[in-house]
């Protein structure tokens, strides 16, 4: 489950306890039903045969047609809703026609941009999502942002009024983590044949694997039996797995794969230091999760994670794209186990 799906898995949860009737219309997935009931929240599922195109555009236009008919069935059946709220550009169109259909109040909530993912437009497609992007924002009575960083690029790029915008931080439950509400010590006891780096997150230029990479190749002379664990998937899974071949690293780097969150904390419970190193990040709640499994985190300081971590305090942050500093702080944390305690128990105190 990515960052997103994780927000509105627990925030449909939190509203549904609350007391509000809550539907979910969202893609299909593989061997999952059209419909489901998850802990009170009605969660309702495009028909895959819907999405026919090979397009992407199209195959998004597609998406927001099924979307707005699930939604005028369900308004056909069922007492009016109370308002429509829409998550990333992906949607947009769906949410607006609704709004438009239904008068009914929108709610937006912008977890990334276009523009920051890529630094940048820079091509036909790029420039059509940031559009979409910039509507959907512009189209909405309210902007949600989970982080400061995420609400000062809205404002600059869309032109959306300040006013509009509010800045609502994610947080973490230790308990969605199986961790306890104490700190458990030799908890990485299980692990043998050395020490383990630990990255996880969707593998794109952004978030800065090659940057790892590089690091990683600076340090690991200096560390018999250190292991970098790369957990997640994406489209640059190839190129990733290349610059490991280039570095020599092919035998001291693992790519997991696709991680369940059981999976995903297990490692992050096994790790001596887990790595985030993106190049741009909204907020980046991974290393929130990381620091509530109590491993040391270095991020980058970029966009959301800047406010997630106090360098120094309860993590190292480091200039984006800067391979010889990340080594620097990783060796650090190895090298230093009082450090490392210290590090993760401000960590827990901010968790």
């Amino acid at each position: 489950v990515g960052g997103l799906a994780r927000h509105v898995y627990d925030l449909s949860r939190a509203l549904t306890r609350l007391g509000s009737s809550v539907h979910v219309i969202t893609c299909p997935a593989q061997e999952t039903p059209r419909y489901q009931l998850v802990e009170g929240v009605h969660v309702h599922r495009v028909d895959p045969t819907r999405l026919t195109s090979k397009d992407f555009m199209e195959w998004v236009r597609q998406l927001n047609t099924a979307m707005v008919e699930i939604a005028g069935e369900l308004a056909a059946a069922r007492e009016p809703f109370n308002l429509v709220h829409a998550h990333d550009w992906l949607v947009g169109d769906a949410a607006v026609a609704l709004r438009n259909q239904y008068l009914l109040p929108l709610i937006a909530t912008i977890h990334a941009t276009e523009h920051g993912r890529n630094r940048g437009i820079h091509n036909e497609l790029q420039r059509r999502i940031h559009e979409l992007d910039s509507r959907f924002a512009n189209e909405a009575a309210q902007v949600i942002c989970c982080s400061e960083f995420m609400a000062i690029e809205v404002n600059g790029l869309f032109k959306v009024p300040e006013q509009k915008i509010h800045v609502l931080p994610n947080g973490v439950d230790p308990a969605n983590l199986g961790i306890p509400r104490q700190l458990v010590p030799g908890r990485r006891d299980s692990r043998v044949d050395g020490k383990m780096i630990f990255f996880i997150g969707r593998l794109v230029p952004e978030k800065g694997v090659q940057v790892l990479l590089e690091a990683f190749s600076q340090i690991l002379p200096g560390f018999q039996g250190l292991k970098l664990m790369v957990g997640g998937i994406g489209p640059y899974e190839g190129v990733l797995r290349s610059k490991a071949g280039e570095l020599g690293l092919a035998d001291r780097v693992v790519f997991l794969g696709y991680l369940d969150e059981r999976s995903r904390n297990e490692y992050l419970k096994m790790a001596d230091v887990a790595v985030f190193p993106s190049l741009y990040e909204p907020f980046g709640i991974v290393a929130l999760e990381a620091m509530a499994t109590q491993v040391p985190v270095i991020v980058s300081d970029t966009g959301g994670l800047s406010a997630v971590v106090a360098h120094g305090i309860d993590g190292y942050k480091v200039p984006p794209g800067r391979p010889d500093i990340l080594s620097y702080y990783i060796r650090e944390v190895l090298v230093n186990p009082g450090l490392a305690r210290d590090l993760t128990r401000q960590a827990w105190k901010k968790v």
